[in-house]
């Protein structure tokens, strides 16, 4: 493969793996979900972490993010085994590769979401002490507040 071809596919790869998580947002956004958006959204999720995985140039946390994403995915289409299975990929990445408190706050939103999906109740509440425990040292008022609100609109579900 050529320099140009090898340049080629590194934007593709970025285009397709940022295109199909934005696209997720757009499903996630409907109050009412057909269980086509359910499906679709799983396929958008696992193509976007696979784009990412395929680009030389993805940071560790595009990585956590789409493991976070593929848990939120699946939280949405309510399989329990796979939220879960995501979210604590999501924890494990996030450890195996020293990410900072927004991605590690937001892992922890994810295993506090599966937990809850689980009726788990003590692991959920756990999962959102850390979360929240990370929450509290992102400096970037803007994801503070991102991080803060969905592990308060979880806690208060």
């Amino acid at each position: 493969m050529t320099e140009e071809e090898k340049e080629k596919l590194e934007k593709a790869n970025n285009y397709f793996a940022v295109e199909c998580f934005n696209q997720i947002w757009t499903i996630l956004d409907k109050p009412v979900k057909e269980p086509k958006d359910l499906e679709t959204i799983l396929h958008l999720a696992h193509a976007s972490f696979w784009h990412w995985s395929q680009n030389p140039k993805a940071q560790p946390s595009n990585i956590a993010t789409g493991y976070w994403m593929l848990s939120r995915a699946y939280a949405v289409a309510k399989n329990t085994t796979q939220s879960l299975l995501y979210a604590q990929k999501c924890v494990e990445y996030n450890r195996e590769n020293e990410l900072n408190a927004f991605s590690f706050g937001y892992a922890y939103e994810a295993l506090a979401r599966a937990y809850q999906l689980i009726k788990h109740q003590e692991k959920m509440e756990e999962s959102l002490q850390k979360g929240f425990e990370y929450a509290e040292k992102v400096q970037d008022a803007e994801e503070k507040q991102f991080l803060t609100a969905d592990l308060h609109e979880l806690k208060g579900s």
